[in-house]
């Protein structure tokens, strides 16, 4: 057997480094990326034998850039903890191992969505937020601020329209659309190194609802979630104190969400300035106003107003324990032909930075050219 090159030692160095911190072992690692186990630890001996097409699907594997593995003088990049490890055994009870699984291979996905994005110089603004502890007070004072600073990034003052469209293409976020087993998962959040996912039940039939599953997941995401992580959430009982007493980091999310839907420009658009506290009719009229400027529910509403000083909190949960059963509010979200990943796959072959057989490994083996002439 050949000595190993210094060089190649590195790179073998490298690759098992990785391995070892996404948490995988080669047999998995080989498995995935259509290699043999031997393959791999051949390499990781520095021994060589593995082609650029292999290390490049070993690198998307693993959640790193394929240089990494080709030249020892690449910078040296940490591995995430591969999806399927982040996901497993996550405790909340009301996620199926189908659920786990499916929250899984949409993290693969985005990881693959984020390398696309890479390759077209996509903003990342996600990973200017700071994960931190939510306050055990006034937990909502912080999600509101942090609510604020995402919509200054977005430079949009009103309600926002195409929720799902505006994370994946201005957010870096990926949103999946999934059918939860237990109807009462509303979303759920993922992230494993670069790659973010949020998921959002399709089984919820209400827009407004799951317009503020996005928004809440987009919180959790930028005030939770670190390096490796998973949030799920339930739909809110009619309890109308569980707006008020839920916990600290639940809470935060809750408010990232109302004030990223219904910023304060876009409520005294139709509400006005809060002029102390209103009576049951004004305020029943704001929440009704405001809800439909802004395509949130009507519990959400009434909790967000009460917290920005439209009306005390008798009248909140007053409104909140008499929320309709059905919320037929519509028309802010929109079908959208692609999902972040295609649309981003089609523009870098547009733009000729992509060949159309690695468009081809990025869409998971689909053809580029036939899904742009799907009509």
């Amino acid at each position: 057997m050949a000595t190993p090159t210094p060089s190649m030692a590195e790179l073998g160095r490298r690759l098992s480094a990785c391995r070892v911190e996404a948490r995988l072992d080669a047999e998995a690692l080989a498995r995935r990326a259509k290699v043999t186990a031997s393959a791999v630890t051949a390499f990781e001996a520095g021994q060589g034998g593995l082609g650029v097409a292999a290390l490049m699907r070993i690198a998307g594997e693993l959640g790193v850039p394929a240089s990494s593995f080709a030249h020892s003088r690449a910078p040296v990049v940490r591995a995430p903890v591969e999806p399927g490890i982040v996901l497993k055994g996550v405790g909340a009870a009301w996620l199926t191992d189908a659920d786990r699984e499916a929250l899984a291979r949409g993290l693969r996905r985005a990881r693959l969505f984020t390398e696309a994005g890479e390759l077209l110089g996509a903003p990342r603004p996600a990973d200017g937020f700071t994960p931190s502890p939510a306050p055990e007070r006034d937990a909502h004072l912080p999600g509101y601020a942090a609510a604020i600073a995402a919509r200054n990034l977005l430079a949009r003052p009103g309600p926002l329209r195409s929720l799902a469209r505006l994370l994946e293409d201005q957010l870096d976020v990926l949103v999946l659309r999934h059918r939860f087993a237990d109807e009462r998962v509303l979303g759920a959040a993922c992230r494993s190194g670069p790659a973010r996912l949020v998921a959002v039940n399709l089984g919820v039939a209400s827009e407004t609802a799951r317009r503020f599953a996005l928004a809440h997941e987009l919180g959790h995401h930028l005030l939770d979630l670190d390096v490796a992580g998973v949030t799920a959430d339930e739909v809110p009982g009619r309890d109308a104190r569980a707006w008020f007493e839920k916990k600290p980091a639940e809470k935060r999310a809750d408010a990232f969400a109302a004030m990223f839907l219904a910023p304060t420009a876009a409520v005294a658009e139709v509400a006005g300035q809060p002029r102390g506290m209103a009576g049951y009719e004004e305020a029943k009229a704001m929440v009704d106003r405001v809800r439909a400027h802004v395509g949130m529910g009507y519990a959400a509403t009434a909790w967000h107003l009460h917290n920005l000083g439209y009306f005390s909190r008798d009248l909140a949960e007053m409104f909140i324990l008499g929320e309709p059963e059905a919320d037929m509010q519509a028309g802010f979200e929109e079908d959208t032909r692609f999902d972040g990943l295609e649309r981003r796959v089609l523009e870098a072959m547009a733009g000729e930075r992509i060949s159309r057989g690695r468009g081809r490994e990025l869409l998971g083996g689909r053809d580029p050219e036939a899904l742009a002439a799907t009509p």
